[in-house]
């Protein structure tokens, strides 16, 4: 137990993630080596904020290297680099890689003439410079994220003097938000709001499209830069699209995924008739026969509001049954060839996922001719109209757009004339396929 207790740890701890440069100077550094260690490399995901992430490079059984390009904005920043590995509808822990993008401008000050001056942004100083006989100085200074003033230090004649100068650099966004298992699974997902800094789940305003972002009821981690959502697909949406906002007005992340196909087989609302044609091929057993087969063409409708757990329509079937007998005077052969054309119903009673069980039921006329042969007596051949009515299960599989099935039924059409007296159909098994899209 606690071997396994281990290895449950294990998969699904976060990856291990480093960064050579660990800060990105706007406009000098080309590009950031990112290396990423993990339990399982190949399901390795990851997401960049901003600029360009390469695709993964597996190293060895545990590893993954990426090359990251920051963005063409000259501006101080944040990018959020986040990593996961998959773990199918579970939310998986996050390693998430914040690079300051550093940018780089040059600060007017005026002040004494022939000044000294410096300045100071966070934790660097730059300068010194001295200022011209009119007290003008220019100084190149890096500014990190996060910095709105800087501090300039002016020094003549053995006098000092301090500003505070303002930067105003622009807003940026502090979010971004990875969701998944891709595509998403019916019964619903993961999404992760991560901040540069910190974010309150009260905070969060969600928009979403396709679908519903709900709080995770019980975060498996707590952390206080992230949020972690469901996202479940709603009605027949193929793709579920969300907004999420939280702090300033250019805080806004946004996610779109693809969704798995709703189960065809699932009963679902209808703006306007579905028609699902379909054919089947079996055999059947009435007793007697040496060959009995049947097959069928089928056109069935599903109608609002019902959806399609409940459809009707035609279907046109043939049966052909065959006798052979030796008797003491010679061969006897006797052959029956029937059309059936019938208004049939379908009900679906539950679904298991793709899988589906319907009952299934027709009636309608039968068209016959019958066929005798002997070696021992004149041939005939005769027709006739007698009435056919089936009831059955059947299940079906879901794959793509087709319902793959399997029906089982009893089959009554009673052919019977002054020579033949026999049942078309019987207990009927039969293979098909019904297209519903």
């Amino acid at each position: 137990m606690i071997g396994i207790a281990i290895l449950a740890a294990t998969l699904s701890a976060a990856p291990e993630v480093s960064a050579n440069p660990q800060r990105v100077l706007l406009g000098s550094t080309p590009e950031v080596a990112i290396e990423v260690r993990a339990s399982n490399p190949a399901a390795l995901r990851a997401r960049a904020s901003t600029g360009t992430l390469s695709p993964k490079e597996l190293v060895g059984t545990e590893g993954a290297r990426y090359t990251w390009k920051p963005p063409g904005a000259r501006f101080p920043h944040f990018a959020l680099l986040v990593f996961w590995v998959e773990r199918g509808s579970n939310p998986p822990d996050l390693a998430v890689l914040r690079i300051p993008l550093v940018g780089r401008t040059d600060l007017e000050v005026n002040t004494e003439p022939r000044a000294d001056v410096r300045v100071e942004v966070g934790d660097h100083t730059f300068g010194p410079r001295r200022a011209d006989g009119r007290g003008h100085a220019v100084i190149p200074v890096e500014v990190p994220p996060g910095i709105a003033q800087a501090k300039v230090l002016s020094d003549v004649g053995g006098a000092s003097k301090t500003v505070q100068v303002a930067l105003d650099p622009p807003p940026f966004n502090h979010l971004a938000a990875v969701v998944g298992p891709d595509p998403l699974p019916r019964s619903g997902g993961w999404a992760w709001l991560v901040a540069a800094e910190k974010v309150d789940a009260a905070d969060v305003k969600r928009e979403a499209s396709g679908g519903e972002v709900t709080p995770w009821p019980a975060p498996p981690t707590t952390y206080p830069d992230r949020v972690l959502f469901q996202v479940r697909p709603t009605g027949e949406s193929l793709s579920v699209s969300a907004t999420l906002r939280a702090g300033g007005p250019d805080d806004v992340a946004t996610f779109s995924i693809d969704a798995e196909e709703p189960s065809i087989a699932r009963p679902r609302a209808l703006e306007r008739p579905l028609l699902q044609p379909g054919i089947f091929v079996g055999g059947t057993y009435a007793g007697g026969a040496n060959l009995s087969l049947a097959a069928s063409v089928a056109l069935d409708v599903s109608f609002p509001p019902l959806g399609t757990a409940f459809a009707t329509g035609l279907a046109l079937e043939g049966y052909t049954m065959g006798l052979h007998r030796t008797v003491s005077l010679g061969n006897v052969d006797s052959w029956i060839l029937a059309l059936s054309p019938l208004a049939v119903v379908r009900y679906q009673l539950f679904e298991l996922g793709a899988v589906a069980f319907h009952l299934r039921g027709g009636a309608g006329p039968l068209f016959f001719v019958h066929q005798f042969h002997t070696d021992f007596s004149s041939s005939w051949l005769q027709t006739g109209v007698s009435a056919q009515a089936f009831a059955g299960m059947e299940v079906t599989y879901r794959v793509g757009p087709l319902d793959m099935l399997m029906e089982v039924r009893a089959s009554m059409g009673q052919v019977r004339t002054a020579q033949v007296d026999a049942n078309i159909g019987g207990l009927v098994f039969g293979l098909g396929g019904r297209v519903i899209k």
